[in-house]
C-alpha cells in the first residue's frame, strides 16, 4: 500500500472514531457530569487533550498490531479473533445492562 493511501486510511478511521455518535454522547455525558469539577478552562482543555491523546494512542496501537500480524495470521484465526472480540463486546454490554437494571 502506498504511503498516501495509508495516511488516507488512517484519517478515515480516525474521523469515523471522532464522529461516532456513541463516542460523542459518552464524552458529552462525561463533560456534563464533571463540568464543575474540572473547574477552569485549563482543566477542561487538559481533559479534552487527554481524551484526544488516548484516542490517538488507541488508533496507533490498532494500526501497529494490524501491521504486525498482516499476512501472518490465517483466515481461520482471523475469524476466531473476530468472534472473540464480538463476544467480549456483547458480554460487556450485557454486564452494563445488568448493572443498570439491578439499581
Amino acid at each position: 500500500m502506498q504511503p498516501r493511501w495509508r495516511a488516507r486510511r488512517f484519517m478515515l478511521f480516525a474521523g469515523l472514531t471522532a464522529i461516532n455518535p456513541a463516542t460523542l454522547l459518552y464524552f458529552v455525558a462525561l463533560l456534563t457530569g464533571f463540568g464543575r469539577s474540572l473547574g477552569t478552562f485549563t482543566g477542561t482543555a487538559a481533559f479534552v487533550a487527554g481524551v484526544a491523546l488516548a484516542s490517538l494512542m488507541w488508533q496507533l496501537g490498532l494500526v501497529f498490531v494490524g501491521q504486525l500480524f498482516r499476512g501472518r495470521i490465517t483466515v481461520a484465526a482471523q475469524h476466531r479473533l473476530s468472534t472473540a472480540g464480538f463476544s467480549l463486546v456483547l458480554l460487556l454490554g450485557l454486564a452494563a445492562l445488568a448493572s443498570i437494571l439491578s439499581c
